[in-house]
């Protein structure tokens, strides 16, 4: 089996919309074959893909066999790409996540979802948002009750936006985070979202084109056109998030959205250096640092779910045993060494084989500032096999410290030492369509307000 095919397996998988036949085929050959693979016979195809010293370098265990520094594992990131263009099409402002205190909040019902799924998903995280967040709520007629229900059943005080869409308009999906970025460009607010794919894009099968072109459809019409920015690339809003660096504005990017622009623009493939410019320059002349030097696989792919930058030039990373996906294990290896070469100080969660396998991400979370108490907190997802027996979340009880076990009682810890009040929100039903908390949702930080609040 070729190494691109392996690669395409992993593709990150959303339940088809109606009507969305090519989806479901797509979607069922994938199942099918997973099925009929052993584990073993498919990570034996990848691994027959890594150069030898490579795979040498890798974490090989958990508990005792802790990770190492990233140097230690062999981990050569001279092939890493950071840019940092001369030029800007336009002055850009970005308010990195960690700054921002959860003011204002996009959430995006999916259309094709039941009603005991949309209540799953939802309850928790609405639940445990501050008291003063403002939700903008983009859903169709069809799932307004259900959300209604949802804000009675919580008695919650959160003023509630609804944008609804009419049942035959735009196909609405749920991974929020995805649709874009708010920034300030040119002095005013934007929300910036993927510029156009092109038809002869070799990269992009047709259902990932349709996904994105509705996903932009959806949110311009959600939003307003006024308040729209198209962005001269291609790109999913959890696969690039920001940072500050030395007075000017870092972009974290995955390496899959350079892949997408280097066959944007015709037959021939584009130099990845040169993608990274073209970001560069469309974000203000910012330093472009693409993450990873193959393409993103598993179901960690989106750069989201695989670390969380924090305050402090602290970044939490997820890292995997022996028994994971080898592309994937290394993957992450040489995201935290590059982590580590910019000056981050990184904290490590270990993840096991299955943890990747059923897309159970602790490090997908919210980050923020408490607008009122300024204390750092972050929401973060548990999942099912990480709550201890006997512990219950509803209404009147939600997860604390004591209710946790394994990788989100590390998870828990972790977020501590980085200095932050830890949030669990049980994950019932979203990871299992490769998402979590994080990529349900999208701040959309007041720019002035909340830059004056992180300053004062």
């Amino acid at each position: 089996m070729s190494f691109e095919k392996i690669q395409n397996l992993f593709k990150r998988e959303t339940k088809p919309s109606q009507g969305e036949k090519d989806e479901e085929v797509v979607d069922s050959s994938r199942r099918d074959f997973l099925k009929k693979a052993s584990k073993a016979a498919l990570y034996a195809a990848i691994s027959a893909s890594i150069p030898k010293t490579v795979e040498a370098g890798l974490l090989v265990g958990t508990g005792k066999n802790k990770p190492k520094n990233s140097e230690g594992l062999g981990i050569n990131i001279s092939d890493q790409i950071i840019v940092r263009s001369e030029k800007a099409d336009s002055q850009i402002e970005a308010i990195p996540e960690y700054k921002r205190s959860l003011e204002r909040l996009l959430l995006t019902i999916p259309s094709n979802e039941s009603d005991e799924y949309i209540k799953n998903a939802f309850f928790e995280l609405i639940a445990q948002l501050p008291e003063y967040t403002e939700i903008e709520l983009v859903a169709k007629e069809q799932n307004l009750e259900t959300i209604k229900n949802i804000v009675n059943e919580l008695k919650i005080e959160n003023k509630i936006n609804y944008k609804i869409f009419s049942q035959d308009s735009d196909h609405i999906e749920a991974w929020a985070q995805d649709y874009g970025e708010a920034l300030k460009i040119n002095g005013q607010e934007k929300f910036l979202i993927s510029g156009k794919i092109n038809n002869s894009n070799s990269r992009l099968d047709k259902i990932d084109k349709i996904r994105i072109e509705k996903r932009v459809e959806a949110i311009t019409d959600a939003l307003g056109k006024e308040n729209i920015e198209v962005a001269k690339f291609i790109f999913e809003g959890g696969n690039m998030t920001f940072d500050e660096a030395n007075g000017y504005l870092r972009v974290f990017i995955g390496y899959n959205d350079l892949e997408f622009n280097a066959f944007n623009n015709g037959p021939k493939k584009m130099d990845l250096k040169e993608v990274a410019g073209i970001i560069s320059r469309n974000l203000g002349g910012a330093e472009v640092v693409v993450m990873g030097n193959h393409a993103q696989e598993g179901t960690f792919v989106h750069i989201d779910q695989s670390f969380i930058i924090l305050e402090g030039k602290t970044a939490i990373v997820n890292q995997f045993a022996k028994g994971a996906n080898p592309m994937v294990r290394y993957q992450h290896q040489y995201y935290k060494a590059q982590l580590e070469k910019l000056g981050y100080r990184t904290i490590v969660v270990e993840n096991d084989s299955d943890d990747l396998e059923l897309c159970r991400s602790s490090l997908n979370a919210i980050p923020y500032i408490d607008k009122h108490s300024k204390e750092k907190k972050v929401i973060f997802p548990v999942f099912e096999n990480e709550i201890k027996k006997g512990s219950i979340n509803t209404a009147s009880k939600y997860l604390k410290q004591e209710d946790l076990q394994g990788k989100a009682l590390n998870s828990f810890a972790a977020f501590k030492q980085a200095g932050y009040t830890p949030i669990p929100a049980r994950d019932l039903v979203t990871h299992a369509k490769n998402g979590n908390v994080h990529c349900l949702s999208n701040v959309l930080a007041k720019m002035l307000e909340s830059r004056k609040e992180m300053t004062a």
